[in-house]
């Protein structure tokens, strides 16, 4: 990195003070000969290829960051399989007769997680996730959002399911970002909330909801219908596949289907296009919604104390 630094500060120098200095002198002395063409050719060379090898040695030491990243999680799994084969073999060796109803059950269990991955690793690079699969979130904030600029967390919630919003679940997840927030780990929270009547924009919870994203730093909101909310996702060909979805950062998407306080049910993906098809809805829901211009807020600050009622 050093000798990284060391390379451009040399260029740096040599293209922003030495040419300019031999040219003035040049130019104040006499007329420009061919040696002095061979000068400034000479320098403009040593310019570009000390530029060059510095742009190679950039890419050189990012591959050999991301070559050893790679090896390293492939030894780590690579132990993890030693480990589940040898698991395996002793519950062979500890076999009820031709059938088990541990060794069957964890066949089972092996299936489910050879599908998933194969799920995973396919064009939608998708995983599908219900209440039973909560963990993964903690694993999704670690990889999703580390304060670079694009760490930007975008959703839609329907006013509809404030009830769910309210519930144990979200209201962890709600303060988990929340924490990231804070710790600047991400960048900005846009939150689209689509109704579907005029008595779910003034409900409790929805102005609760409200108050919060326009008094906090980093917090905004804006306000949608639901007919114009199916419009732009039939706009962008997402309406057979999307109703209510979640933008982390530009490396992960979350498509819901069921979100109930006892059900939750939608899938991730990583898949490139997809991410940026829902980012540009999004954009686009964002630039037609509006904030609630009749709200009048009196609060100075509000927490999420404030928010759930605690």
């Amino acid at each position: 990195m050093k000798f990284k630094i060391t390379l451009f500060f040399i260029n740096c120098v040599v293209a922003a003070v030495i040419i300019p200095v031999v040219l003035h002198h040049i130019a104040a002395t006499k007329e420009i000969t061919i040696v002095d063409h061979i000068v400034i050719g000479s320098l403009s060379w040593l310019i570009l290829t000390v530029l060059e090898l510095y742009f190679f040695i950039s890419n050189i030491d990012e591959r050999e960051k991301r070559e050893f990243a790679l090896l390293e999680a492939q030894g780590v799994i690579n132990n993890k399989l030693l480990g589940l084969r040898n698991s395996f073999f002793s519950l062979l060796q500890k076999m009820h007769g031709n059938s088990d109803a541990y060794l069957l059950y964890f066949e089972n269990k092996l299936d489910s997680l050879a599908k998933e991955i194969s799920l995973a690793t396919s064009g939608e690079e998708s995983i599908a996730v219900n209440q039973a699969h909560l963990d993964f979130s903690n694993h999704l904030f670690a990889s999703a959002f580390n304060g670079d600029t694009e760490d930007s967390f975008r959703a839609i919630h329907f006013l509809k399911d404030n009830d769910f919003f309210w519930g144990l679940h979200s209201r962890e997840y709600f303060k988990r970002i929340f924490e990231l927030v804070a710790s600047k780990k991400i960048k900005q929270v846009y939150r689209i909330m689509v109704y579907s009547n005029d008595q779910e924009k003034q409900n409790d919870k929805t102005i609760r909801l409200i108050k919060f994203h326009a008094l906090n730093k980093r917090y905004s909101y804006k306000l949608l219908s639901r007919t114009k909310y199916d419009t732009l996702l039939a706009d962008f060909g997402l309406q057979e596949t999307t109703e209510d979805f979640g933008i982390y950062s530009d490396k992960y998407l979350y498509l819901a289907r069921v979100h109930q306080n006892d059900h939750i049910e939608g899938r991730f993906t990583k898949n490139n296009i997809m991410i940026k098809n829902h980012m540009h809805c999004f954009a686009k829901c964002w630039e037609v919604g509006e904030e609630l211009t009749t709200l009048n807020i009196s609060e100075q600050k509000y927490t999420i104390k404030d928010l759930y009622g605690d």
